[in-house]
């Protein structure tokens, strides 16, 4: 299993994001709803407890962001999701 995290806290904020080909790692017991990405790729989005998720495959890839704060809305997570490159 190979894993990448990447992390940016401040006071106020949190935003990680993972890559992982450890499919099926993100152990969400429920996701709100699915989503496209800008590349065509399908995903899933949720918030719980403050945190919003964001979780896509590509290949034998899969990626995450996780984002506690109040600056980023669902629409840019997913800009950010689809600006990552596979």
């Amino acid at each position: 299993m190979s894993q990448v995290k990447l992390v940016y806290e401040n006071d106020v904020e949190s935003l990680t994001i993972w890559a992982t080909t450890n499919l099926g790692w993100n152990h969400v017991t429920g996701w709100d709803e699915s989503i496209k990405l800008s590349d065509g790729s399908s995903g899933h989005y949720t918030e719980v407890d403050q945190t919003k998720m964001v979780s896509w495959q590509y290949e034998n890839v899969e990626y995450a962001i996780d984002y506690s704060g109040s600056r980023l809305s669902k629409e840019e997570l997913l800009k950010i999701a689809s600006s990552i490159e596979k």
